[in-house]
């Protein structure tokens, strides 16, 4: 086959049982040219292979329609007509992204809207395997190679030991060994923080773009932070705070002269000064401690030169059989831990929805009026029976009532439709509230206001004994877990309870983003930690926020295993230290009908709320799906109805503050 096929119009036509090729280019005068000829079988494949372009035909193409045209055009023309027919649009949380196609045809368009995405996902996924991967390779080598050394070094040791058997090391020069392997298994490790922090610090100073450079400083930050440099954490937390707020105007069409976003570069440029200053006193350290372990062991030297000659050479392979034992054993580590991490790889990106057709009718005109006839006759007699059927079969949460007969449960709290901003009342100073969500932060005496502080009132009232913590969820996405969770927490807050709110979504936490702090470090940087949890160091990942009493304790970095460390001891331990230092905590968790965390956190947090969504979430899913785990029954304390049209209608006009 050509490597590039011929461009042009291959028209495929058949006839009876048989199966012709047309082709047509006319930049070359050729229409309608014969150049393929098949028996047609309704159950066997058609391979086409002509003028360098390679088909597998499928008779089901030809059930409905007898014609079929194929246009082979290049690369170029095609990608450029497939990107104009493309739309992308990014949610405000930037954690759903919408693909869709534009042609004439809805099956092509659903068929190639979910094509795109699934290679989106692949790449995704394929571009964490292959940076895996390459780790795994590059150990791989290295740990045959160090193995390979080990087994020279071991046969060179035992060579010597057949030949000179009554040669032995005293104590002393015993002591001297194995003190010297460690120092050379120590040099070896500053040598390589040199090399790095060298290749990083002159990296800062290869690029001249913006973006690049930041990522550069940012990767300088982690690695001396890693190294648990003094001064390196703050500096990265005041790093992500500019650079999220640049990122953030940048999204908002700021240009990169506005005023704003110049003096944030100039504190970025500040930062970056500092940053540098960090990492050369470093280097200087690392050079000092290179000198210190070398002249150590030019005094190990020494002494062992006062052994006598067999002495030495014993020494001096027993030594080398040691480093490499510690080299192998560094380089097992590693790599084991680069395979459990390519093990546990999951994509960043999973599809919600596929694409679906829209129901058409049929191409026959007479098909048609049938249609409209028999729905004309039909649509009056049915039309208030389906009203009624409708309202029958409608399973969705809508009132006080569903949730005490279908899931029978107690309800805390019903709150009010909350409509869009250009209802915002016109003489109310936005300034005054960081996020549109938090509603209650500023004492308005409003209805939805009104109702997070009854439903506080309400946990208060039936306060369990030692209750003190609370677990937010829902049943589905977009039902309003993070609003309460947010609303309530300042509610505690306004109390004067020092309150802590818990951003447990540990894949896709948006809370950071609600109270304007940054997302790490945060919980998983504690969970995934080994040394031994001290509130002291605790506290400095717990952020403030705006709100007098509250605190935050972010999502933190991604992580592939978030289940598993909520349901670990650690989280236990943490659990418990929180609890000491803080009157109230609320955790945000995905909702259970995707991700089980909050069952997971359950487990020592005993006190589960459900956020429904009016008209929306529907009772038998969740009877369903809290019927899966009957342990958490005695934990619930209720349902909260969010977005109720009936609570307006009845009580109150519809409020205004924000569009949920």
């Amino acid at each position: 086959m050509d490597s590039l096929p011929k461009y042009g119009l291959y028209k495929f036509v058949r006839t009876k049982n048989k199966l012709s090729t047309y082709y047509t280019k006319k930049s070359e005068n050729i229409t309608n040219r014969l150049i393929f000829s098949s028996q047609f079988h309704e159950d066997s494949t058609i391979i086409f292979n002509q003028n360098g372009l390679y088909l597998d035909i499928y008779p089901f193409y030809f059930q409905k329609v007898p014609e079929i045209d194929v246009r082979c055009m290049p690369n170029r023309i095609a990608s450029e007509i497939l990107k104009n027919r493309i739309n992308t649009r990014l949610e405000r949380t930037q954690t759903l992204l919408t693909i869709s196609y534009s042609d004439k045809d809805p099956v092509l368009s659903a068929e190639v809207s979910n094509a795109i995405a699934q290679i989106f996902i692949d790449m995704l996924y394929e571009q964490k395997r292959y940076q895996t991967s390459s780790v795994i390779s590059s150990l791989e080598g290295q740990l045959h190679v160090a193995k390979a050394e080990l087994e020279q070094a071991e046969n060179s040791l035992r060579r010597f030991r057949e030949q000179n058997p009554f040669v032995f090391l005293a104590q002393d020069g015993q002591t001297i060994v194995n003190e010297m392997s460690d120092y050379e298994t120590g040099l070896l490790g500053i040598n390589q923080n040199l090399s790095d922090l060298r290749a990083l610090i002159e990296k800062t100073k290869e690029s001249a773009n913006f973006e690049v450079k930041a990522n550069i400083y940012r990767e300088l930050l982690d690695f001396l932070d890693a190294k648990e440099v003094p001064g390196a954490s703050p500096f990265a937390q005041q790093y992500d705070q500019i650079m999220s707020r640049v990122q953030t105007l940048s999204a908002e069409n700021y240009s990169p002269d506005h005023p704003i976003i110049i003096d944030l570069k100039n504190q970025i440029q500040e930062l970056k000064l500092q940053v540098d200053n960090l990492a050369n006193s470093y280097l200087v350290n690392l050079e000092s401690n290179l000198n210190r372990v070398e002249q150590s062991l030019d005094n190990f030297r020494t002494n062992l030169r006062r052994l006598p000659r067999n002495q030495i050479r014993l020494a001096e392979l027993e030594r080398d059989k040691q480093i490499k034992e510690n080299i192998v054993t560094s380089i097992t580590t590693r790599y084991n831990e680069a395979r459990i991490t390519d093990a546990a790889i999951i994509p960043d990106a999973f599809i919600i929805d596929k694409a679906q057709p829209p129901l058409v009718f049929g191409t026959n005109p007479l098909d048609k009026i049938k249609i409209y006839t028999v729905g004309l006759f039909l649509g009056f007699a049915l039309g208030c029976g389906l009203f009624i059927v409708l309202d029958f079969a409608n399973k969705t949460v809508r009132s006080a009532s569903d949730i005490e007969n279908n899931l029978k449960l107690p309800l805390l709290a019903t709150l009010p439709v909350i409509i869009s901003n250009d209802e915002f009342p016109k003489n109310f100073d936005s300034k005054k509230r960081y996020d549109e969500k938090l509603i209650v932060s500023d004492y308005a005496p409003n209805i939805a206001g009104e109702s997070f502080r009854l439903l506080r009132t309400k946990l208060i009232i039936q306060k369990r004994d030692e209750q003190k913590s609370y677990i937010i969820a829902s049943l589905n996405p977009n039902e309003g877990k993070s609003l309460v969770a947010s609303n309530l927490a300042i509610t505690f807050a306004q109390q004067k309870i020092p309150t802590l709110i818990v951003d447990g979504d540990l894949r896709r936490g948006v809370l950071h983003n609600t109270f304007n702090c940054v997302k790490k470090p945060g919980i998983t940087d504690i969970l995934i930690g080994s040394n031994p949890l001290e509130f002291g160091d605790i506290s400095n990942i717990i952020q403030k926020t705006h709100i007098p009493n509250l605190f935050i304790l972010t999502a933190g970095v991604q992580i592939p295993n978030p289940s598993e460390l909520l349901g670990s001891d650690r989280m236990l331990k943490l659990y418990e230290m929180l609890k000491d230092n803080f009157g109230v905590i609320i955790f945000d968790t995905p909702p259970i009908n995707i991700i089980p965390e909050a069952i997971v956190l359950n487990n020592f947090v005993h006190g589960l709320i459900l956020v429904v969504r009016y008209a929306k979430t529907n009772s038998v899913d969740l009877v369903n799906k809290l019927s899966e785990f009957k342990n958490i029954e005695k934990d619930l304390l209720g349902v909260v109805i969010n977005a109720s049209e009936e609570f307006s209608e009845k009580k109150y006009q519809k409020y205004s503050y924000y569009n949920y």
